[in-house]
Order: structure tokens, then C-alpha cells, then sequence
């Protein structure tokens, strides 16, 4: 009866026992979410997770172009310490067209033609087993950070370049010996 007579105070229009029903009703009806506050909240949530998915897939890419550029760096870097023994003539040899292997000629007893020769072969069966799809040139460069597979950029001078283009990337990854 206390609930009849405070509602009845409030709302003088209704009845006592009708406004213990409405005073019932306004509290079951502000106890809960309601369906289009759900949903809202839903596609809320979904809009965000679509969000982390796609910054995600983006790493991958960024993750697979960055190790990509890791091994091409470390096999150019390979095959330059392994001519870094040779003679200066003989290193001078090794300018090529892009994705052609040249063959090495040694003057008299200063190195041994065939071992340098099946070493560049090996290096280059490595880099198409690790580097699928890259593209390489060996060429005289001065500055042989520049230059792409179709316009390599090879200048001539002082250092040989070994420039790897992986699959997809428009810029070389590069070891230089001075001559």
C-alpha cells in the first residue's frame, strides 16, 4: 500500500492500483539494454575487429617485403665476400646484363676460373630457391643503390655492385666491392 500511496502522489490521474502497475512497469521497462542499443553496440564491435584485421593483414605484407630485403641483402652480401679475394681484372669481368651470369676468366695463376664460376652458379641457384621470382645483376656501378630491374642504373666506375630486386620490390638490395 506504501507503493500505491507514494505513486498516487506523483500521478493523481490514476488509480492506486494503476499506478503500482505503471510504477512496475517503468521498472522493467529501464532494467535493460534495448535491441537497437545491442545491435549498435555490435557493429561497433565488428567495425573494430574488421579494423584489426586489415592493420594485420598490412603487417603481414610489411613483415614479408622486410625479410625479403633481409635475404636479399645477406646473399648479395655472400657472393661479394667470396669475390672479394679475386683480382681486380678478374672482378672487372663480372659486369653483366640483369639476371645473366657471367663467365670468369682469371689471368695466370691468380685464381682459379671454374671454382669462381661454379661458386657464382651455386649463389645463383640459391638466390632462386630462397628469392623466387628476383631478379639480379652484377655490373661496375659507382653508386649502386640506384636503378630498377628494367633500367638497372649501372654507371661504370670503381666498385662492383651486386643488386638483387626481389619479387615486387622496386628497389635494389645491394652489396659493393671497391676494385
Amino acid at each position: 500500500m506504501l507503493c500505491a500511496y507514494a505513486i498516487s502522489q506523483t500521478l493523481p490521474l490514476l488509480s492506486k492500483t494503476d499506478s503500482c502497475n505503471a510504477s512496475r512497469m517503468r521498472i522493467q521497462t529501464q532494467n535493460g539494454e534495448t535491441l537497437i542499443e545491442v545491435m549498435v553496440s555490435l557493429l561497433l564491435f565488428c567495425v573494430a575487429i574488421l579494423g584489426l584485421i586489415g592493420s594485420q593483414q598490412r603487417m603481414l605484407v610489411q613483415m614479408f617485403h622486410t625479410e625479403s630485403t633481409l635475404t636479399a641483402n645477406r646473399l648479395a652480401n655472400s657472393l661479394i665476400e667470396q669475390l672479394s679475394v679475386l683480382p681486380a681484372s678478374a672482378i672487372a669481368q663480372l659486369d653483366s646484363g640483369i639476371n645473366t651470369t657471367p663467365a670468369l676468366t682469371c689471368p695466370a695463376d691468380s685464381c682459379n676460373s671454374a671454382r669462381i664460376n661454379t661458386r657464382i652458379s651455386l649463389w645463383q641457384q640459391q638466390l632462386e630457391d630462397e628469392l623466387p621470382g628476383s631478379e639480379f645483376q652484377f655490373c661496375l656501378d659507382s653508386t649502386p643503390a640506384d636503378g630498377s630491374p628494367e633500367v638497372p642504373a649501372c654507371a661504370g666506375g670503381g666498385r662492383l655492385a651486386v643488386k638483387i630486386w626481389p619479387q615486387g620490390h622496386s628497389f635494389p638490395a645491394v652489396a659493393a666491392l671497391d676494385l
